[in-house]
């Protein structure tokens, strides 16, 4: 107490402490708003990318969700319409045509399969009320599905499409994500990365990452319904890349055909 009453006596009589002037204010308020000015373009632009992908995720578990009560009620197995190795890539008797019978069945929304970030980026958009399945149109570049299926090719060797049940696919497995950035959807074609869209300007991890996002990454959904962002689908915690077949063999990828249940191969 001593020392306080010191000290306090040691200040000159008329003391107070240095206040703000209102100048200096002003100039404290201006710079926080030129700040605010010059950051909020690219604030605005995160927080809608984020929303983007969110909606993306949201899609894709409903999609998944909806897969699963296809099962549930009497199909037993993942909706398809048993694509073969010449027409995998169909919008309508291809891979596409097995998420098409969730529309058909009334078990999911066609703007679903759409993801929120492809219809700003590339324009694609949702499937018109009287499609009777989904579309490419090649002159535009457009497709009313942004989303690449696990593939439903039936083969003689493996028959995997009948045994995709419930009971014999891990929860875990991806079935659905962004477009495969080797597939142009609507054509029988898959490309290695290296000679892909934009490739060349790409690093590696980008090359394998969805259009749907600027090659940022992409959402995936497994068969538990769960979907969450990747930023390269070569996950290094499993060594599983979701755009590859696993059967390492001559023709597999050009013919849509997985190398086991535990391939996710998506495509187109």
């Amino acid at each position: 107490m001593d020392k306080q009453k010191q000290h306090a006596s040691d200040r000159p009589v008329g003391f107070l402490p240095r206040a703000f002037t209102l100048v200096e204010l002003l100039v404290v308020i201006s710079i926080i708003a030129i700040l605010a000015t010059l950051l909020m373009p690219s604030l605005s632009k995160a927080i809608t990318m984020y929303q983007r992908r969110t909606g993306c995720q949201a899609n894709q578990s409903q999609i998944l969700k909806a897969c699963r009560t296809y099962m549930i009620n009497g199909n037993t197995t993942l909706p398809s319409v048993h694509p073969t190795f010449t027409n995998w890539a169909d919008m309508e008797e291809g891979n596409p045509g097995g998420l098409w019978l969730l529309v058909k069945k009334g078990l999911c929304p066609r703007r679903v399969f759409v993801c929120p970030e492809a219809r700003n980026v590339r324009e694609w958009e949702a499937p018109r009320l009287d499609a009777n399945s989904f579309f490419y149109f090649p002159g535009r570049g457009v497709s009313t599905l942004s989303y690449s299926y696990i593939s439903m090719v039936r083969s003689d060797d493996y028959r995997l499409a009948d045994r995709m049940t419930m009971a014999n696919i891990e929860p875990t497995l991806v079935v659905l994500a962004d477009q495969n950035p080797r597939c142009t959807p609507g054509t029988r074609q898959v490309l290695p990365y290296d000679q892909t869209e934009d490739a060349a300007n790409l690093d590696d991890e980008q090359k394998r990452n969805s259009l749907n996002h600027k090659r940022y990454g992409q959402n995936l959904a497994k068969m538990d319904g769960s979907a969450l962002w990747q930023y390269d689908p070569n996950d290094p915690t499993d060594d599983n890349d979701i755009y590859a077949t696993d059967a390492n063999q001559p023709g597999d990828e050009l013919n849509g055909k997985l190398g086991s249940l535990r391939d996710p191969f998506l495509i187109p």
